[in-house]
């Protein structure tokens, strides 16, 4: 039986918004045998040396700087590469991939992403209508799009505040200086606009899972946040099942006949629920959904190959999710580097 090729972006973890690595391993979960490519950007990245967890590993352009030339140089792999099925791990440039997937699937390479009509849902301009639709709450939002407007902004929603852009980090800011600093730094990456959002003290909850395209849930996996960095980068979580939450999930996926992978992000206040964000791509704890039990890249893998993927509700609760790093130390020939084990890379 032939392996199912798999290619994944997004293979540097020392990038936050790069997933590739925990896609990588949720594969690997599986009984059955995948043929994994890892696609990178950089001959650095952290990726390019996991020969043990990657079967093969290629450099692409990346898409956010010259989107033409990385369709071409995909288009040219798969002519050697016969690669089946193609799962984005880079939560900043996803959007190529769904804007391309009928091109990718002429030359073979399935992929399982929302419809470029929906992706608008996950804009920040588009967040008031999703909780209208899900009838919960919305954090007081200002959308600035010149310097100009910053200064009102600022006024209207006080501090501390969360500045944020469609599918960038949120960056919660105490003083003026660090929010002058986070919108430089979103601006720096083409965002337009940006959000300043009132700061929600609450709880805060993910729900992550998989749309079939006719309203249905494949999937689905919940966390409670116990922990973010400044950038709102997860440090440490739980899973939970939050019966509330996750019929908030299918109301979205049969609302709007969702496609591929989402994330809503949820806080939770004196018994109110207030959406904060709306993703369409794989979330930053996927290899934690898939220990738990919701592998979600197996499920993107059965849905894009066409077998048979029953709905799965099935996930353990009350698991603990903590990230950390890690720092590898290894022979710079790759034969020796394949021959090795993840125990026999040297940890620093």
């Amino acid at each position: 039986m032939n392996r199912t090729v798999i290619a994944v972006t997004g293979i540097d973890p020392q990038q936050k918004s790069s997933i590739g690595i925990g896609i990588a391993r949720s594969l690997r979960m599986s009984p059955r045998s995948f043929h994994i490519i890892g696609l990178a950007h950089d001959p650095q990245d952290a990726g390019m040396f996991m020969d043990w967890l990657l079967d093969d590993t290629h450099l692409i352009p990346d898409p956010g700087e010259s989107a033409e030339f990385c369709l071409e140089s995909l288009l040219d792999l798969q002519k050697r590469l016969h690669i089946n099925v193609l799962i984005p791990g880079d939560q900043k440039t996803w959007w190529f991939y769904m804007k391309h997937a009928a091109v990718l699937q002429d030359a073979g390479i399935r992929t399982m992403l929302p419809h470029v009509i929906d992706s608008g849902w996950c804009k920040i301009e588009e967040l008031e209508e999703v909780a209208c639709i899900l009838d919960v709450n919305l954090p007081e939002t200002v959308l600035v799009r010149s310097s100009e407007e910053i200064k009102g902004a600022f006024q209207q929603i006080g501090f501390p505040m969360i500045v944020k852009a469609s599918q960038l980090e949120s960056i919660r800011c105490n003083t003026r200086f660090e929010a002058l600093a986070a919108i430089e730094k979103l601006a720096s990456q083409g965002a337009n606009p940006i959000a300043i959002q009132q700061v929600i003290e609450g709880e805060g909850f993910s729900v992550a899972g998989l749309g079939d395209g006719r309203g249905g849930l494949i999937q689905m996996a919940a966390i409670q946040k116990l922990r973010e960095d400044m950038d709102g980068s997860l440090l440490t979580a739980m899973s939970v099942r939050r019966n509330s939450l996750l019929k908030l999930a299918e109301r979205f996926v049969k609302s709007l006949q969702w496609r591929g992978p989402f994330e809503l992000s949820f806080k939770v206040s004196q018994g109110r629920t207030w959406i904060t964000s709306v993703r369409g791509c794989l979330p930053e704890w996927t290899h934690f959904a898939a220990s738990a039990g919701a592998n979600l890249p197996c499920h993107v893998v059965d849905y894009c190959m066409c077998l048979n993927s029953t709905v799965d509700e099935h996930y353990e609760q009350g698991q603990l999710y903590v990230r950390y790093y890690q720092d590898m130390a290894m022979d710079l020939r790759p034969s020796a580097r394949r021959s090795a084990t993840p125990n026999e890379a040297k940890v620093l």
